[in-house]
């Protein structure tokens, strides 16, 4: 027989046992996936009447719903153009669909009318995904230009001597998730721990640029300095400074110690510019995760 034909044989058939078995891995549960938040939404951004320029965090929950550890990254994209990536480091399975990490980018948009914004995640590893189906999600938007609306507010602001840092009560939204807290095959058994992520929109109404470094949270009326208070320190900004007229995202992550409600604080350098109650639902320390004994 001829020796290249020989070769040629051997080398495909070791191509599809190569195949099979990357296809048994996949079969064998690698399932990374974009989950609903518990409002519904796949995708949450912190400003839901974006405008040309401002600073937009996109976030999106990402689930394990694999039987192992799994690393990988989620991309996120504007019609069709990269705007951003988050890596996925060592994500815990979560049995019930518990999230394992929430992953987040910022969008700057250059132009007003449609956006079609889109998230991927991709596992890592050189493992396949044994659901591609659920490893996508979009969101249309609609971005505004500079409107009269909020120029006039400008206007008033400064007329009257008021702060121009802005946060009104629909730029300031609370996420409170499940999370997995240790692997399911440690004893005893991984509690599920609550995890409650804070999103301050802000906009500058003044007429020059100001700082967004001081910007922070107190919870239950206290500085996060305050002996005993959550110390809520920014996660992630948007912006280091904004320009007049433009919004920037401050993203701030909690673990509660108590249930219940809580008076979180927006705070500039000097004032709140915000106080909003969130609840935090009973403690799930006790509850077992869905599909595990």
């Amino acid at each position: 027989m001829n020796h290249n034909l020989v070769m040629k044989k051997s080398f495909l058939f070791l191509v599809f046992v190569l195949c099979g078995i990357s296809g048994i891995a996949a079969a064998g549960g690698e399932d990374l996936a974009v989950n609903p938040f518990p409002s519904g939404e796949k995708i949450i951004l912190s400003r839901d009447d974006p405008r040309v320029g401002d600073g937009i965090a996109v976030l999106c929950g990402i689930s394990n719903l694999g039987a192992g550890e799994a690393t990988g990254k989620v991309s996120f994209y504007d019609n069709g153009e990269k705007i951003g990536a988050f890596p996925l480091q060592d994500l815990l399975p979560g049995a019930g669909g518990l999230f394992s990490q929430v992953a987040y980018a910022f969008w700057h948009p250059l132009t007003e009318g449609a956006h079609l914004l889109k998230v991927e995640v991709e596992i890592g590893g050189n493992l396949l995904d044994g659901n591609e189906k659920n490893n996508q999600a979009r969101l249309f938007v609609n971005v505004e230009g500079v409107t009269r609306e909020v120029e006039h507010r400008r206007i008033l602001k400064n007329l009257l001597g008021k702060p121009t840092l802005e946060c009104r009560e629909k730029d300031l939204k609370f996420v409170v998730l499940d999370r997995v807290s240790w692997p399911p095959d440690q004893h005893p058994p991984r509690p599920v721990l609550k995890e409650a992520w804070v999103i301050a929109s802000i906009r500058n109404l003044g007429y020059g640029p100001v700082a967004v470094s001081g910007i922070t949270l107190s919870a239950d009326g206290e500085a996060p300095s305050a002996p005993g208070a959550d110390k809520l320190s920014p996660l992630a900004t948007s912006d280091s400074s904004l320009s007049p007229g433009i919004s920037g995202t401050v993203l701030f992550r909690l673990t509660p110690r108590k249930a219940g409600k809580q008076t979180i604080a927006v705070m500039g350098e000097k004032r709140s510019l915000l106080s909003r109650l969130l609840e935090i639902p009973a403690p799930c320390a006790d509850q077992w995760p869905v599909g595990r004994k």
